[in-house]
């Protein structure tokens, strides 16, 4: 759909509720600027979900890293084969 006016613009905005407060805008500069405003509040709610759903998923690793690694050296112990605990365990980092 195109707009000839910025009247039509604003009837536009109004039916979506997420945009009606940038129907008092009196430019369609400001209309501009409000909608690339909103999205990038949208992508930052987007990338603080995501954020935060990666560090349970980061933790969850980290946590079966250290378990993989304490059975490694529990087993190396187990059969007195202590040269070669460096072989099978996992670091991160430096």
């Amino acid at each position: 759909m195109q707009c000839e006016s910025f009247d039509e613009v604003r009837n536009i905005l109004s039916t979506y509720p997420d945009l009606q407060k940038l129907t008092s805008a009196t430019s369609f500069h400001e209309i501009d600027k409000g909608m690339r405003r909103l999205e990038l509040e949208y992508c930052q709610q987007t990338f603080e979900v995501q954020f935060n759903f990666a560090i349970f998923y980061a933790f969850t690793k980290f946590q079966e890293n250290e378990l993989s690694n304490l059975l490694w050296l529990c087993e190396c112990i187990a059969q007195q084969q202590k040269a070669n605990l460096d072989e099978g365990m996992v670091h991160v980092g430096p």
